[in-house]
Formats: C-alpha cells, sequence, structure tokens
C-alpha cells in the first residue's frame, strides 16, 4: 500500500513535470518564432532603407543634374566678403546641392561669424545655391581697447578699426563679454541712450562720447564737449515706447540747457537730469 501510494505520485510528478517541459517548449519555440520574425522585419526594413537611399542618391545627392555650378554670394555689410564665406563654409561648385546640409552649415557658419545677424541659404534648382547675409550694426563699443562692438539687440562682436568714434559704454563687468552672445541687462540702459541720439531729432543733436552704466539709479553720459550728464526715467533698459519718449523728453531738456549756457557764455561741467523737470542742477564754468 505504501509503494503503490508513491507510485501514484510519482506518476502525478511525472505528469506534471511532462506538462511544464510542454509549456517551456511551446514557450521556447513561440520565442524562436518571435525572434525569426523579428530578425526577417529588421531585414526587411534594412532593405527598404537601402533601397529608399539608392533612390534618394539616384534622384538627388547621386544625381549630376543637381550639381553645383552657379554659387551666388550676397553680403550687406563691411565685414564680410565672398572668399570668406567660400571659406567659412567649405562650399564650391562641383559639389552636389542635396548632398549639402544646408541646416548644419547654417548652424556653424554663425556661431563662427556672430557679426551676422541673418543668414539665408537657399537651393534654386537645378544647379544653383543663393546666399544671402545681413551683417549686424555696431552701435556701441564696450571698450576702449578691445575691438568688441554690440548691436540694438545687445548682440556682441568684434568690430574693426572704423567703429572707433562710436560710443563707449563702461561701468559693466568686462569678464562677462564674449562674442556671439548678449550683455548684461544694465548695458541696455545705455543702448537706449545711443539707439535715441541715433534715432531722434533731438538726439542727433547730442555727441555722446560714452556712457556710464555703474550699479546706481542713473547713468552717467559725458558728451563731446566735456560735459558729464546724470540721467534717469522710467523705464531704464527697457526700450519700450513710453520709455523712449520719456528719455528724448529728457534729451529735449538736455539740449536746451546745453544753448541757454552757451547763449550766455557759459559751458555746462555736470548736469544733473534725475530728479524732476523743475529742478535740474547744473554747474558751469
Amino acid at each position: 500500500m505504501f509503494f503503490g501510494k508513491i507510485s501514484q505520485r510519482s506518476v502525478r510528478r511525472l505528469h506534471a513535470n511532462a506538462r511544464l517541459g510542454e509549456a517551456k517548449a511551446d514557450a521556447h519555440g513561440r520565442l524562436t518564432r518571435w525572434l525569426g520574425g523579428l530578425a526577417l522585419g529588421l531585414l526587411a526594413l534594412g532593405l527598404t532603407g537601402y533601397g529608399l537611399y539608392k533612390v534618394g542618391e539616384t534622384l538627388f545627392w547621386g544625381n549630376p543634374r543637381y550639381t553645383l555650378r552657379h554659387l551666388a554670394i550676397k553680403a550687406d555689410g563691411p565685414m564680410l566678403s565672398e572668399q570668406l564665406v567660400r571659406e567659412y563654409t567649405g562650399i564650391h561648385e562641383g559639389q552636389n546641392l542635396f548632398d549639402l546640409n544646408l541646416g548644419k552649415l547654417h548652424k556653424d557658419f554663425l556661431e563662427r561669424q556672430p557679426n551676422v545677424a541673418v543668414m539665408n541659404l537657399t537651393r534654386q534648382l537645378p544647379d544653383a545655391l543663393l546666399i544671402e547675409l545681413t551683417e549686424r550694426t555696431a552701435i556701441a563699443r564696450l571698450s576702449r581697447f578691445q575691438p568688441w562692438g554690440v548691436d540694438r539687440e545687445g548682440y556682441v562682436f568684434t568690430v574693426g578699426p572704423g567703429m572707433r568714434d562710436l560710443p563707449v559704454i563702461t561701468g559693466f563687468p568686462a569678464e562677462g563679454i564674449v562674442p556671439g552672445r548678449r550683455v548684461a541687462a544694465a548695458v541696455f540702459k545705455a543702448l537706449d541712450v545711443v539707439d535715441a541720439c541715433r534715432n531722434t531729432g533731438v538726439g542727433r543733436q547730442l555727441r555722446v562720447v560714452s556712457v556710464d552704466v555703474a550699479p546706481r539709479g542713473y547713468v552717467e553720459l559725458y558728451l563731446a564737449g566735456g560735459e558729464r550728464v546724470r540721467l534717469a526715467w522710467e523705464g531704464m533698459g527697457t526700450g519700450a515706447p513710453a520709455a523712449q519718449k520719456q528719455l528724448e523728453t529728457k534729451f529735449e531738456t538736455l539740449v536746451a540747457a546745453l544753448h541757454t549756457a552757451e547763449r550766455r557764455g557759459k559751458h555746462i561741467a555736470n548736469l544733473d537730469l534725475t530728479f524732476g523737470d523743475h529742478y535740474i542742477p547744473s554747474q558751469e564754468y
């Protein structure tokens, strides 16, 4: 009786083991079939990709019809020449138009030439490429000793020696100046001043030599005649229309003070435009 029970248990165990083996074999079969299907799918995908590549090569980047024969370069500014653009982009006649990665060429060129504000590369099929560039316009310098210029948007770039007559902005940390980046927020106060001097009738009557933006509640202007002017207005550094309008009003007061002193045979040494319109401390000689 004891041996009979053992035999029954053994039989049940054998049956269980057999079912487990069948399950494992079935799972292994399914895995093998899945892996086989995956391999066939990847092979088909690879063949499809290769086929599409060959089709693209035949139709586009390997097609001699799209060989670059006419490269036109239009540069708006004094710093860029056609030879420089060719050198920096590496583009030359004989290349295939569709073999050129225009997006990467655009990105790499602007990184190397931060004085360029806009660059457009346009394929003109079947055999021409147009490159159009617009340089940044420096409205001020950021150092008397370094060739750093800054445009109205605050971008820093290298300028030539012909820009020495531009106003100089001082009073900010020089270690933050890197070509291709934008200046600190404080510098925009000076850019507001310089922009108003360039683009308003009253501003064009002033010859600003430098603008100091050291941390305080005003900026300090130094004019060509030696006058030192403290200047403050609401919205300094924002470039907002209302702020620029108030700055223009301050300029009108400054010009009037200069003319009044001149008529009396005097010269202004210091003028404070940080208070209201009815209180303007000044020092004359």
